[in-house]
């Protein structure tokens, strides 16, 4: 006989987040689902219920079982319906629908049919799941049909469809804009823990556990990542597991849960990890956007740009100021992307892969051309610094994806360009090539900046070097015994195929003796950190050979190589680990502290490599320009500027 525990199906999860996994549902859990939502939804048996979704997401759990075990008749689409034409085929005027399951980007699609005959009566209950509920969603829907009933069902694959669901009311009684996820249905536990698997207070953010009867067996064939996903849950009976989500939400103090993003939707970009939602989310408190998802592009090699995808009446400038009030300027988009629709995933979700790429200019605003000398040398640099080839006067170096790390360096070219100093806030205050120049006029004309200081190559000695301000400032704080991990930075290459170890071991051996940098250590003398270059380092590539295949020992590995200490003045502080894991495969990466590199560095360590690997495998020498500067030169050259009379 068929017994509880017995597998019910297997669904793989999108993919969105990583290599599909196969989930195993129990009859238990199944059944505990389709029950409660018998029940709490109600469906009249003398409606029916559209079936549009592809069976291959769970969601159609809800729109197929429930509508049958309650005697409801339920209307299959001839393919997924995803686009407004075919979804609004489906649901016709005629029709009273008990009950559709649907995600927030479908109740978009769905919003026109009250222009296409749809009656507010049409509906009796919309359940909503897949994606974050706004605010935004529900006000227009509560307008068109005050009395239809709306339900935030939340749920991952791992826990049965849906594990805790809100009552939509009055969307003026929600927090923020997004929709309250609600209470945990029959049989199951939501807890909201810290990193120490410790209950947070009422409001405070954590992440979210479920335990219950609709836990799912784990994932098929892949029991490494059951074993890391479902833990021995510490607060129900002895051998009860719980999932970990990696959902952040909090508790209000009406005891309904707010979903707030995921754990793992951070980016980390100019330096900065970035919670993607938090800027959706801010964009969608303004009220002319009705859809936005945000996400980092790198349509150029090294140029990682935030992205805004909207649906919205709002003109760029307008959201611009409206995000200026709620985030800091690293969480500004760099572009917008006006759609009419955004494009949707067989299971209704946002298709990020599907996003356009941005415009580099906005063709509203006319282009002139450069008029004065002065124009003519800031278009050329801001061309460079953008990788936009044509540049007007009146164009804002803000709205042709210009960040603040792109500012300054506008700064820096424009004092070679032109021997001015000015400070970063200058591109601030002066967006386009038209005020820029003025205030350069005016900067010249009050004497206010005096003749940069060249920035050129130093005569090599064999004493220590002064530190840059930014290496003084980690070596005082490695003094003070904070934590030191904060300062490592990692790179990371998947190699495929046969790799030719000696070539790349010869590869960077000679990236290293070409950047002084790589080959640096900070020693202490007469009372400060200085810069002391090794001038005979024999540099080795470390590889390691993972005993195991497991996803968590893989992770665990990367962690601790690039957690690890350093000794500045002992240790190398650029490192290179060749891990050899499964299938023939090679993960290089590249540990180095943030004291000899940075962001922009990454871009120059890789395509400089590449040409190396690819010389070194001819037994040839790669034909790399020869470097003006090394970085001990721009740190002597700073302290000389910021000193005397400048």
């Amino acid at each position: 006989p068929v017994m509880a525990d017995h597998l019910s199906y297997v669904i793989y999860t999108s993919g969105s987040t990583g290599k599909p996994k196969g989930t195993m549902i129990q009859h238990r859990g199944f059944s505990n689902y389709v029950t409660w939502a018998r029940d709490t939804y109600k469906v009249d048996p003398a409606c029916q219920a559209p079936v549009h979704m592809s069976i291959g997401f769970d969601a159609t759990v809800t729109s197929i079982f429930v509508p049958l075990v309650s005697g409801t008749a339920i209307a299959l689409a001839k393919s997924d319906h995803q686009d407004a034409p075919e979804l609004l085929d489906l649901v016709s005027p005629e029709a009273r629908y008990s009950l559709l399951k649907l995600t927030p980007a479908h109740m978009d699609v769905l919003w026109h049919a009250k222009d296409m005959g749809i009656k507010p009566e049409s509906f009796q209950s919309l359940i909503i799941g897949g994606e974050a509920l706004t605010r935004s969603h529900v006000a227009v829907w509560r307008e068109f049909a005050p009395d239809l009933r709306m339900i935030n069902e939340y749920g991952p694959t791992e826990a049965v469809v849906g594990c805790c669901v809100y009552d939509v009311t009055d969307p003026a009684l929600f927090e923020g804009s997004n929709v309250p996820i609600g209470r945990p249905i029959s049989n199951t536990q939501l807890y909201v823990l810290d990193e120490r698997l410790e209950p947070v207070p009422v409001g405070v953010a954590g992440e979210l556990y479920i335990s219950g009867a609709g836990l799912a067996r784990g994932y098929l064939g892949q029991a490494g990542l059951t074993a890391e996903k479902f833990i021995a849950n510490p607060f129900g009976d002895a051998g009860s597991r719980m999932y970990r989500t990696g959902d952040r939400v909090r508790y209000h103090e009406d005891g309904n849960l707010e979903f707030l993003g995921r754990i793992d939707d951070q980016v980390k970009l100019r330096g900065y990890r970035i919670e993607l939602g938090e800027i959706e989310a801010a964009l969608l408190e303004h009220d002319a956007v009705s859809q936005a998802t945000v996400i980092v592009r790198e349509d150029q090699p090294g140029d990682r740009k935030l992205v805004a995808y909207l649906v919205a009446q709002a003109n760029q400038q307008e959201l611009r100021e409206h995000l200026k009030g709620k985030l800091p300027d690293f969480m500004l988009p760099s572009f917008y992307v006006w759609l009419d629709t955004l494009p949707l995933t067989s299971n209704g979700k946002v298709d990020r892969s599907n996003l356009p790429a941005p415009e580099a200019r906005d063709d509203t605003v006319a282009y002139v051309a450069p008029r004065t000398p002065v124009e003519e040398e800031l278009v050329a640099i801001w061309s460079e610094v953008l990788r936009i080839d044509k540049v007007g006067v009146h164009d804002n170096f803000f709205e042709l994806g210009g960040d603040s790390l792109q500012a300054s360096r506008v700064i820096a070219r424009a004092r070679n360009f032109l021997n001015l100093e000015l400070p970063l806030i200058s591109v601030f205050d002066a967006p386009t090539i038209h005020e820029y120049s003025l205030l350069i006029q005016t900067h010249r004309q009050s004497q206010s900046s005096l003749n940069a200081l060249p920035l050129v190559r130093r005569e090599r000695s064999q004493g220590p070097i002064a530190l840059s301000f930014a290496q003084e400032r980690m070596w005082f704080l490695e003094q003070l015994g904070l934590v030191q991990s904060a300062y490592m930075t990692e790179l990371a290459f998947m190699i495929e195929g046969e790799l030719n170890f000696s070539a790349l071991q010869s590869s960077f051996q000679s990236l290293v003796c070409r950047h002084e940098i790589l080959r640096t250590q900070i020693v202490p003398g007469n009372g400060q950190g200085q810069q002391q270059i090794k001038n005979d380092w024999e540099f080795s590539v470390e590889q390691i050979q993972l005993e195991t295949e497991a996803d968590a020992d893989f992770r665990e590995t990367i962690r601790n190589l690039v957690n690890a200490s350093l000794d500045l003045s002992k240790d190398s502080l650029f490192k290179v680990y060749c891990l050899n894991f499964y299938a023939g495969k090679t993960l290089l990466l590249i540990v180095a502290h943030h004291a000899i590199t940075d962001g922009w560095s990454a871009s120059i360590i890789a395509s400089e490599l590449e040409a190396l690997y690819a010389a070194h495998c001819q037994g040839e020498e790669a034909d790399l320009p020869e470097l003006p500067i090394q970085y001990s030169d721009y740190a002597v050259w700073q302290r000389e500027w910021m000193t005397g009379e400048r």
